[in-house]
């Protein structure tokens, strides 16, 4: 009796534990395409029959991911003041992105389904927006060590920091 109960109580708790974890599809319903595309990814590489689930689920939140990303980017560079730090990182995020998945391209699912990820060059628009970040980086560097050298210590301090920061573009 006691041995069927523990039995019992176990499996549920086998169940739970097996069934709680995030569903590839609830996560792109819900917008999540970065966790999607990482958990994706991460049950493709090395499978020789890819479940159609997965590579449906990578397709689809690539390109939303990619398509959302470059949508924004472009809009702020048109704003009437861009903020070049955040344009940076969409681009950057949208050639993480491709780097990514790029080892699973020709990506087929075991019904013989061809993904089609719709990788877009940014280089050339990653290094316009590192420039023009880390000109944004400086020219905010300088208006604030103007505030440092009337006395204002914390103002130095962030000058510096603002300058520092400009290496990483």
């Amino acid at each position: 009796m006691k041995n069927t109960f523990f039995l019992l109580v176990t499996g549920l708790l086998c169940f739970f534990i097996v069934s709680c974890g995030p569903k590839i599809q609830t996560l792109v319903d819900q917008g999540s395409y970065d966790e999607t595309i990482r958990i994706a990814t991460k049950k493709l590489v090395g499978e020789r029959s890819k479940s159609p689930k997965f590579v449906s689920a990578l397709e689809t939140s690539f390109n939303k991911a990619n398509a959302e990303d470059l949508d924004r980017a472009r809009r702020m560079e048109v704003s009437s003041t861009p903020d070049w730090k955040r344009v940076y990182s969409y681009y950057r995020n949208i050639k993480n992105r491709a780097e990514g998945v790029r080892p699973l391209v020709p990506l087929v699912d075991k019904k013989g389904h061809r993904a089609k990820l719709n990788c877009v060059e940014v280089g050339a628009q990653l290094n316009k927006a590192a420039g023009k970040a880390a000109e944004q980086m400086y020219q905010e560097g300088e208006r604030v060590l103007a505030l440092g050298r009337q006395g204002d210590k914390a103002a130095a301090r962030e000058a510096y920091e603002s300058f520092d920061g400009i290496n990483y573009y």
